[in-house]
């Protein structure tokens, strides 16, 4: 009798030993599946959300650049007496050097970037009504006084991708190559005594007749991009005294 006992126990023990295993492996299975429904949930809802990010960042970028799209930043010009509008400088200063007379009403908005600092010139924003006018004072910035030179408005992006892309159009610069920076590409090109062959590279760039960034032009171009990175409410540590670094 009690032998039949023990092995009734015994398969007792089994049989809730088994038991125990399938409703575990059930409930294990129920938890897995609910929680891989809600991860899948969650993984959609987030790459939904990451696509929405990204539709808003390129919108905003596009505004961005809309809005700077019609800026000329000019260096090297003295500071007006009395807190002055630089408006009339610029104006003169074009016609002076550019015979392009600017009327008021085509200048939409003109300022000082940064703090005043002592003997060390802002750079001035001045945004045109149009884009044309914009173009064409960019048309012919060689013929200002060498104290003095503009650049494009550009985004912190940009001039962040051109500070990194610096050292590469100096070192094919230092080669006799016509290089160029367009946006946040380079554009390299043969010189024209180059026998080989013509065709344009794109290394992330873009064609243009510039001259080969000379040494002294090296650290006032590294000047103006760490200017132009750090911020418009920045102020020009070393303002650069050339025109034609790009």
């Amino acid at each position: 009798m009690e032998q039949q006992m023990d092995a009734f126990w015994q398969k007792m023990k089994q049989e809730m030993s088994a038991q125990t295993r399938e409703i575990t492996e059930a409930v294990t299975k129920k938890v897995s599946e609910s929680i891989n429904e809600k991860l899948t949930a969650l993984v959609e809802e987030n790459n939904n959300l990451k696509t929405e990010v990204k539709t808003l960042q390129d919108k905003i970028k596009l505004m961005e650049d809309h809005k700077r799209k019609n800026n000329i930043i000019f260096f090297g010009m003295q500071e007006e007496q009395n807190n002055k509008s630089p408006i009339d400088s610029i104006t003169k200063l074009l016609e002076k050097y550019m015979n392009i007379h600017i009327n008021p009403q085509e200048i939409n908005n003109v300022y000082r970037l940064g703090a005043k600092q002592d003997n060390k010139p802002r750079p001035i924003l001045v945004t045109f009504t149009t884009n044309w006018r914009k173009n064409e004072i960019l048309k012919n910035k060689k013929k200002l006084d060498h104290e003095i030179y503009i650049k494009e408005d550009l985004s912190k992006e940009i001039l962040e991708k051109r500070k990194e892309l610096l050292p590469q159009l100096q070192e094919e610069r230092a080669k006799g190559k016509i290089c160029y920076f367009v946006k946040d590409k380079i554009v390299i090109k043969e010189s024209k005594d180059d026998k080989r062959d013509k065709r344009k590279r794109d290394c992330s760039t873009s064609p243009n007749n510039q001259p080969t960034l000379a040494p002294k032009k090296i650290n006032k171009t590294n000047n103006m991009l760490n200017y132009m990175v750090r911020g418009r409410s920045a102020s020009l540590s070393t303002p650069p005294t050339t025109k034609n670094d790009q």
